[in-house]
């Protein structure tokens, strides 16, 4: 459990916010009873960035496996785009993702880093079930708007993200669009998407 000191620093209005975000940040790697801790965090703090630390935080921590109804909840209202960020980044390590619930937040996206984070959950989703009908999905809408930000002017980051959607996904489309990107993006993006191809039957 967080200790009340901890909690009560946290919750100080004269304490730094980059020392906040540092601290919330330190719980990822603590006992797994923080987990609702940074959850609570996440879903109340008046920082952004506090909100985005400890959402990050709850993905990493070893106990934060199996918490993604909880991080779906979260997206669908939080109104800050790097904090969905940081949400559905944390959706990729767990157990359970309910992409069907997430796909109408993360399709209304307008933020390039946001929707490209969003894909990566749905792309994780699918590279275990790929005989999910979000696949289908995944493959007619979501794979050649990934192409195209890997092969665009985006930031590099981005760029990269698009390609591990690809890759998480796995699916044939997503194979024939890395095989695209491997030829056409810049390097070392067309270097990861060449990383992600496998060798057809």
């Amino acid at each position: 459990q967080v200790s009340a000191t901890f909690e009560e620093i946290l919750a100080r209005p004269d304490t730094p916010s980059d020392f906040r975000v540092a601290a919330v940040e330190a719980l990822g790697h603590s006992s797994e009873d923080a987990v609702p801790f940074l959850l609570a965090v996440a879903s109340g703090d008046a920082s952004a960035d506090v909100r985005a630390a400890a959402a990050w935080a709850s993905g990493v921590n070893a106990g934060g496996k199996r918490i993604g109804p909880r991080l779906a909840e979260l997206a669908e209202r939080e109104p800050e785009a790097d904090v969905r960020r940081r949400l559905y980044e944390a959706l990729l390590p767990q157990t359970e993702i309910p992409i069907e619930r997430l796909l109408p937040t993360i399709g209304s996206e307008h933020d390039v880093a946001a929707r490209v984070a969003g894909f990566n959950a749905v792309g994780g989703a699918v590279g275990r079930d790929r005989s999910t009908p979000v696949a289908a999905l995944f493959d007619a809408d979501i794979v050649p708007e990934l192409e195209r930000i890997a092969t665009s002017e985006n930031s590099l980051n981005v760029r990269m993200r698009a390609v591990f959607a690809l890759r998480r996904a796995g699916t044939p489309a997503a194979q024939d669009a890395l095989t695209t990107i491997a030829t056409t993006a810049r390097p070392p993006v067309a270097v990861a998407a060449r990383h992600g191809l496998r060798v057809r039957d």
